[in-house]
């Protein structure tokens, strides 16, 4: 009986020794710091047509991953695949795909999770253990607004917003809450975010025939490298939208902006001093003069600087309304200051652009006119300056000879002057 006993205890000892062997030999697996392990079924029930991602007791690639350490899985039963997880680094934001899940909605293209394609939330910064044979996780950059833009928000999806009307949640159309300065982890598959910037701005004409221009604001420079590389992206990716309008516009108008590309690669190798060398400005071109006949009929072309302000508080009605900042030059602002001016200009003789008050007085008709007219559009004018005029030659000539026949009088009239100065002074 003993002996029984005794060799009952040693098979139980020969068997947990045999299987802890084989656990510890043949089933152990280790998973490292950022990987996970994709485990697959060998056994269970098969999966439903249209199936991916199998759940527990059925066969397949599970639903489920294992996340880093030490793991027993009996290899007649599973497979395990190591794998890294998705690491979204700062300045980035993942947009998830889902492969599994009930199919949307008719009309909808944004899932929620359970749902299939395109996920609405977007992933921040951060470490994620997402089974990639059910899911596809794109990185893209994140927005950055500089100092001195907001950004216009559309949304992309959902009922189209009333005609004139900001949208609301759920609806299409561009909304009327818009994005201060800083960093957004934005769908662009649920919104489009227009870059605009606010604060003073000069629309400048030239009466030559070198053109005139829309100076913008320069980009702000931060202390930190990653957002200023950030902000750039979201400035240059806003050119391309202005280059799109610009290309498509019959208006003339055109952008003249050194290439901020050269500068920007240089960056990449040459670190931050490299950087400080992208060009500030943009410059949109305007192929149209400040051209209009005086009040006796001669042709009068000048050079004009006028100085507008968008608030922020305005920008969505004034994007929804005419567009961007060009489009808004093109549509609203460049019309009225030709308009206005051959208006204003109109009741004003040529000698008066020349010689007394007439001049500050055109200046301050056509400030209080564009005032009014560009307001009620909410575009704020601050200044309208005329910086040079050209006047036809029959009529400057005259001009130019009686003013130089005053000062010629009025310099022999102090020879004169000096002359009797000095006989009254020479003694008897």
């Amino acid at each position: 009986m003993k002996t029984s006993s005794a060799l009952l205890a040693l098979l139980i000892l020969v068997i947990l020794a045999i299987s802890g062997l084989w656990e510890w030999s043949f089933c152990r697996f280790y998973v490292g710091p950022n990987e996970m392990a994709v485990i697959t079924a060998k056994n269970g029930d098969p999966l439903p047509p249209g199936q991916i991602l199998a759940k527990h007791g059925q066969r397949g690639v599970q639903e489920d991953v294992l996340s880093e350490g030490r793991h027993f899985l009996n290899p007649i039963n599973f497979e395990h695949t190591i794998v890294p997880v998705t690491i979204i680094p700062p300045g980035k934001a993942g947009i998830v795909t889902s492969k599994v899940g009930k199919d949307l909605p008719e009309g909808e293209f944004l899932a929620e999770p359970g749902q299939k394609g395109i996920w609405r939330a977007v992933l921040g910064p951060g470490k994620y253990r997402i089974n990639p044979v059910g899911y596809k996780i794109d990185m893209i950059d994140a927005l950055s607004i500089p100092i001195g833009y907001v950004g216009v928000v559309t949304s992309l999806s959902g009922e189209q917003a009333p005609e004139g009307a900001f949208a609301k949640a759920g609806q299409k159309g561009v909304r009327e809450d818009i994005l201060q300065p800083g960093l957004y982890y934005v769908n662009p598959h649920e919104f489009k975010v227009d870059v605009v910037e606010v604060g003073v701005n000069q629309v400048t004409l030239l009466g030559s025939k070198q053109g005139g221009g829309v100076i913008t604001k320069s980009q702000i420079q931060t202390s930190n490298e990653a957002m200023d590389k950030l902000e750039r992206n979201a400035l240059m990716q806003q050119e391309q939208k202005r280059e799109r309008y610009l290309s498509s516009s019959q208006s003339g108008l055109s952008m003249n902006a050194p290439a901020a590309h050269a500068p920007q690669e240089a960056a990449k190798s040459h670190g931050r001093a490299a950087m400080e060398h992208v060009p500030e400005t943009a410059n949109f071109v305007i192929n149209q003069f400040v051209e209009f006949p005086s009040k006796d009929g001669f042709e009068i072309s000048l050079d004009m600087t006028v100085e507008f302000e968008l608030l922020p508080q305005n920008i969505a009605w004034i994007f929804q309304n005419y567009g961007d900042l060009p489009a808004a030059v093109d549509k609203v602002i460049m019309p009225q200051i030709l308009s206005i001016s051959r208006l204003k200009g109109s009741a004003y003789g040529a000698r008066d652009f020349i010689v007394g008050e007439g001049r500050e007085k055109f200046q301050d008709d056509m400030t209080e006119a564009l005032a009014r007219t560009l307001g009620e559009k909410k575009i704020l004018i601050h200044n309208a300056l005329i910086r040079h005029v050209n006047v036809p030659s029959q009529i400057l000539d005259p001009i130019q000879q009686a003013s130089v026949a005053v000062e010629q009088d009025l310099t022999n009239k102090e020879k004169q002057n000096t002359a009797k100065n000095r006989l009254t002074s020479i003694p008897n």
